[in-house]
């Protein structure tokens, strides 16, 4: 990502992926931004590439997805008001990391041979199931479950989890997420789908996930070599 001036570009596989929360903090921010879009053919070219400050510009550039988005969160104030609510909210939030990977890669090879996707399959469903029983007791105790994970405000974990719930359910895996397993959770997604500065967020996301739904169809990128 480079940020000049708080113009903003994004650079990513052309797929939701674990780049997805910067895009909803993006919009959340009404920011002025560019997704750029890259192959997976173009990836090759494009790993060496060492982020820097712009050779003495007043731009600057990171790589790695959650030191963008942590950039981007806190331009937002969405890792909370304190010190001790960003470390909670930090926490909540990298403990879905692993389930958000697992989601997007079944996603990306849907379709694919069906022993490899049912192992897919029952790494997420394991995974996303471990998430739904600690989160929901983290949920009950802030505010008995209030629509949120840290106080009374819209965070960074708040809405990578309705991403994942979202997902989720394009693809018919959100049986981990059902009210009655996961009654809090649904309160922060419901919250989250709702908040007015990422109305235009969600009818975006909610096209590009619908059209990932049948899995990365271009370029050579081979489950086996992953």
């Amino acid at each position: 990502m480079t940020a000049d001036a708080k113009r903003y570009e994004l650079a990513y596989f052309a797929w939701s992926g674990m780049a997805e929360p910067c895009r909803a903090i993006l919009h959340y921010l009404e920011a002025d931004w560019k997704d750029v879009s890259y192959s997976f053919d173009q990836w090759p070219g494009l790993k060496d590439h060492q982020p820097g400050s712009g050779n003495g510009e007043p731009t600057l550039e990171l790589a790695e997805s959650t030191a963008i988005e942590r950039y981007l969160a806190n331009q937002g104030a969405l890792r909370g008001a304190t010190d001790a609510e960003a470390v909670l909210i930090d926490s909540y939030r990298a403990s879905m990391t692993d389930t958000l990977a697992r989601l997007s890669k079944y996603r990306f090879f849907l379709g694919g041979d069906d022993e490899q996707m049912a192992e897919l399959r029952a790494g997420y469903l394991k995974a996303a199931e471990e998430l739904v029983k600690f989160h929901e007791r983290v949920l009950a105790r802030n505010g008995g479950g209030n629509g949120h994970y840290v106080g009374d405000r819209l965070s960074v974990a708040d809405v990578t989890l309705a991403i994942i719930m979202g997902q989720a359910e394009t693809v018919g895996l959100e049986a981990p997420f059902a009210a009655e397993a996961a009654p809090l959770m649904h309160k922060v997604y419901d919250a989250a789908v709702a908040h007015p500065r990422l109305a235009a967020y969600w009818a975006d996301a909610r096209e590009r996930f619908r059209r990932e739904s049948g899995g990365y169809q271009g370029g050579d990128f081979d489950l086996k070599k992953r």
